[in-house]
């Protein structure tokens, strides 16, 4: 029977495995994302993949390696466009070496939402404006539950934007 040990101990070779030789550098840096660009970058870019290409410089084989994020959206994109170097010297760093030469940026705003959406609460209006729409509503006709429900949500929402300020 083997000894318990730490999780933090056995990620590494797990991360290892499942992203390949090659891809052990993604691992790290999908695992360590916050802490490399930042909370505020984290937020609105995420590491997708990365694109390897060698060429040839004064005889020798030269490996560069390009890190592509997705972002939430185009002035996300574009702000940290202007940060590029920034977060290739962090990237870097926290490699330990020059690991990634370029970034590019790949707009994916379904990556990014994580919380529901809010749902259209209704104004609140008078009990007195209530019964006026939906006995409004009810002189019309609608045989549809959902219909007729959704027509008292607009009239409510219509009469609240009418109403006076108080």
């Amino acid at each position: 029977m083997s000894k318990p040990r730490l999780f933090s101990s056995v990620v590494p070779g797990l991360a290892e495995n499942a992203f390949g030789r090659k891809s052990a550098l993604l691992g790290k840096i999908l695992s360590h994302w916050d802490q490399i660009a930042g909370a505020e970058t984290a937020r609105r870019a995420k590491p997708a993949e990365l694109h390897y290409r060698s060429r040839k410089k004064d005889g020798k084989k030269i490996r560069e390696v390009a890190l592509s994020l997705y972002v939430c959206d185009g002035s996300a994109a574009l702000e940290l466009q202007f940060q590029t170097a920034l977060l290739i010297e962090k990237i870097n760093m926290f490699a330990g070496y020059d690991a990634i030469c370029e970034i590019r940026f790949q707009q994916a705003p379904e990556m990014f939402i994580d919380a529901p959406r809010q749902k259209f609460k209704a104004p609140e209006i008078p009990e007195q404006e209530k019964t006026k729409i939906r006995a409004r509503v009810a002189s019309a006709g609608i045989e549809d539950d959902d219909l007729r429900a959704a027509l008292e949500k607009l009239g409510a929402g219509i009469a609240a934007q009418h109403r006076p300020a108080e």
